[in-house]
Order: structure tokens, then sequence, then C-alpha cells
């Protein structure tokens, strides 16, 4: 009774604290975090790994089921599901809800460490993931235009993805489509068959000639030289040249047993922009990072680096995000008005 009485006696000083309240809140409203969806935290852990060549079946018998082994047993684990295919391995692993999820990826990383010495050695790129819906991509932006993929592979590669990454509040970026350059070895078996080899001695020669080596310090006077060795291949001619060793004493080299193509990667996947072949970008943003401020702060990166790429390289938005958090916004704020009307 007291409240109302005092709002009754005092209507003025009533009508001054509801406007201050109406400004503190529009004021407010701006530095509010602007998301599609609320942070989520699903209990669930997904391991993946590539084992190129492999079929299903050799996926599952030696990936597979050496990473189940792994993580199978660790604490809060309620559901194991996994699912092998043509080169590469995925092993999704359910939670209890109210698991320390940090504390279980730990747990995931430590015991793969462990049995990593049970995979074959093809298997490269295991790799972790916990669900969470800032991994979720913002924006999907192709990129086109008249040069050959593989140019502009390269332009995205140097130019336009650094940049993009540069952005406050953008977390990551991904490039799909494109030519990816890739040196091929085409071993001819009745070659091997001659001379006594196997593939494991060419892939071994390969690896073994592929790599630089840390040399230390030499000291000078008041300054101290790192040395390295670089033995990294950067011609085809250096691949060519690399000697194998044969089982009856000698070498051959790699050129006379296999013909060597600089050439680019099969493409599994296609993005086409107006028809014509293109690239498509994923940007995701930061965890608690504004998605409307971040998507608008990419928007404005891609017209600066249109106004300095060549005129044929187009950018086309597929997905934004913050176009649908916007819409969605302006219907709340129309019905509000409808309804206090």
């Amino acid at each position: 009774m007291k409240i109302a009485d005092f709002s009754v006696d005092r209507p003025v000083t009533i009508v001054m604290i509801v406007l201050a309240m109406l400004v503190l809140g529009m004021f407010s409203l701006h530095f509010l975090s602007v998301d599609l969806y609320p942070e989520i935290t699903n209990p669930a852990i997904t391991v993946m790994a590539s084992y190129t060549g492999a079929g299903p079946q050799e996926v599952e018998q030696d990936v597979t089921k050496v990473l189940e082994a792994a993580v199978g047993t660790i604490s809060n684990v309620e559901k194991v599901t996994s699912t092998s295919q043509t080169g590469s391995s995925q092993v999704q692993l359910q939670f209890a809800w109210g698991t320390n999820m940090d504390t279980a990826l730990a747990d995931v990383r430590a015991r793969l460490e462990l049995y990593k010495r049970r995979l074959p050695d093809a298997v490269d790129n295991v790799s972790v993931y916990k669900f969470d819906t800032s991994m979720m991509p913002i924006m999907n932006i192709a990129i086109g235009g008249s040069r050959d993929q593989a140019a502009l592979k390269k332009m995205i590669d140097d130019v336009i993805q650094p940049a993009v990454e540069r952005v406050e509040g953008v977390a990551a970026v991904s490039v799909r489509g494109g030519l990816k350059r890739e040196i091929e070895v085409l071993v001819s078996p009745g070659k091997l068959q001659q001379y006594g080899l196997g593939i494991n001695q060419i892939m071994q020669a390969l690896q073994g000639e592929n790599i630089d080596v840390a040399g230390g310090v030499l000291p000078r006077g008041h300054k101290n030289y790192v040395v390295r060795g670089l033995g990294k291949y950067e011609k085809i001619d250096q691949i060519k040249n690399i000697p194998v060793q044969l089982p009856q004493g000698g070498f051959v080299h790699i050129g006379e047993l296999a013909e060597v193509k600089d050439t680019f990667a099969r493409q599994d996947s296609y993005t086409l922009l107006n028809g014509r072949p293109a690239a498509s970008m994923s940007v995701q943003k930061q965890s608690g990072a504004n998605t409307v401020d971040v998507a608008d702060r990419v928007n404005k990166e891609l017209a600066r680096l249109q106004g300095q790429l060549p005129g044929d390289v187009q950018f086309a938005l597929a997905f934004d995000q913050a176009q649908t958090i916007k819409n969605s916004i302006n219907d709340v704020a129309r019905t509000t008005v409808l309804g206090a009307g």
C-alpha cells in the first residue's frame, strides 16, 4: 500500500523514474551481445582421423576400433557412436549432462596420445572437437572470377583469407573449392619388379629426404646465428633425383622408377557462382562476440578488398546470420509496438 500511495501522491517522480529506466534501457541495448542461438554446451566430443586411400573395412579395423578402445572407458561417457568410411573415421562420445567438458576434452586428448602408436603410419590429422554453438559459421561467402581456379585459390590463400582473419571478433576462416597443388609420384610396378624393390622403399626415400633439420646455434662474436638444414622439396627435379638403395647394391633414382607430375588434387566438392567455378569461405566468430558487429566488420573488409583486387574478382554472400538476427529483432520490435497499441 505504501508503494501505491507514494505513486499516487508523487506522479511526477514516478514518471521521471520510468523515463530514466527507459533511457537507461535504450542506452544499454546497444552494448548487448546479439546472437541467433544461446550459448549451449552439448556434452559431446567428436574424434576424427584421416586414413587416405583406405577402404571402410580397413578404416574400421585399423583406426576406428583403436580410437574406440582409447576413449570408450573415459569416465561419464554414456554412448559411443562411430562411423567408418573411405579415407576417414569418426567417433562421437556422448557424456552425461553436467560433465565438465573442458576436463573431458583434456582426458580424451591424453588417452589419444597413449594410443597413437597403435595407429597405422599413414593415419594423420587426428582431431578432437567439442560441440559449441560459436563454432557454427556466421557467414558463407562465395568468391569467383574469370581467372583460373588455381590463381583464384592462391589469391584467396595469400590475400583474402588473411585479411578476413585479422578482423576483430573473427575466430577462424575456412576455404573450400579452388584447385590445390599436388605432386604425384606414379610408380611403375614393372620397374619395381625389375629392380627388386617395394613401394615401401619408395615411400621411405621420399619421406626421408623431404625434411628441414635444425642445426643448433652458431656463435660469431656478439651474435648467435640459428643454423638450419633445408631439405624440403622445391623443384620436381629434386624428387626425380632422390636415390633409392637397391637390394643387390647400388642406387637408382626415383625418376627412373616413376613419373613425377606437378598437378592438382582431385576435387571432391565444387562451388559455383553464377554457373562458373568458384570458392567458398566460411567465417566463424569468437565465443561471446556480437554476431551482428562481427558480420558488419567483415562486410566492410570485403568492400575494402573489392576496391584493391582485380575487377574480375567477385564476392557474393551465400549466408549471413547477422541479417537473420536483424530480421528477427525487427519482427520483435514490430510485434511489441503493435501489442502496445
